[in-house]
């Protein structure tokens, strides 16, 4: 027998080495089966989690026509079973008949941090001049003004932030959720609002630079007023 086993001694650890790589195979297969099975477990348990607590939101508007002016309310009511909290919100408006309108956001600052038990309702009253828009591309016939409001609210855990678009022509749309709230989340946000200005403000001032050098050359401009 051991005359058998050193007689064939480079086989037999040939054969160990093989096996040997088999085993290390078949358990480095395991082990990511076992991770992906955990890692779509705790992904479930998140989803299932969020889902229980996310915020349902229903949005009505109202308005009226007085003059130039629109005055009406955003209502805003919590049709779900649990209680959240309005982070931001704000208002604004475009023209269904001209290919671009620019405004900026008006907000809602009383809404700010405003609690919500569930089937509790609160409203915002708004009255604002539609032509007052930085931006509004000429067009034939009359404006047919179309509000919207876009609002964040989070559970009261905190735990996730969700933001929500209503269109007065679209209705409600579910925009995204931005997970964890954090100091980091807080700060990029700031800073992409001030880079979507700062880009704004470079649009309106560029058109006003085109209008006045059309102006200056004595041809009118290409069909687009700023009011």
């Amino acid at each position: 027998m051991w005359h058998l086993l050193a007689n064939n001694s480079t086989i037999i650890q040939a054969i160990s080495a093989l096996a040997s790589a088999l085993l290390t195979i078949v358990l480095v297969v395991v082990t990511i089966r076992y991770v992906t099975l955990t890692h779509q477990m705790v992904t479930l348990a998140d989803k299932q989690f969020r889902a229980g607590v996310q915020p349902q939101l229903s949005v009505k508007l109202d308005w009226a026509a007085q003059g130039e002016k629109r005055i009406g309310f955003f209502r805003f009511k919590n049709v779900g079973p649990n209680s959240f909290m309005i982070s931001r919100a704000s208002f604004s408006w475009y023209c269904a008949h001209s290919e671009q309108t620019l405004v900026r956001p008006r907000e809602f600052p009383l809404l700010r941090s405003r609690v919500l038990p569930p089937g509790q309702a609160t409203s915002q009253r708004f009255e604002v001049d539609p032509l007052s828009a930085e931006l509004h591309e000429d067009h034939e016939g009359d404006c047919n003004w179309i509000f919207r409001t876009d609002v964040q609210i989070e559970d009261l855990a905190g735990t996730v932030r969700h933001e929500y678009s209503y269109d007065e022509a679209l209705g409600l749309s579910y925009v995204r959720d931005y997970g964890a709230f954090t100091w980091w989340s807080a700060m990029r946000g700031r800073w992409h609002n001030r880079w979507m200005w700062a880009r704004y403000k470079l649009k309106v001032w560029r058109r006003a630079l085109q209008e006045r050098i059309a102006d200056i050359d004595g041809y009118p401009p290409k069909g687009r007023r700023e009011v």
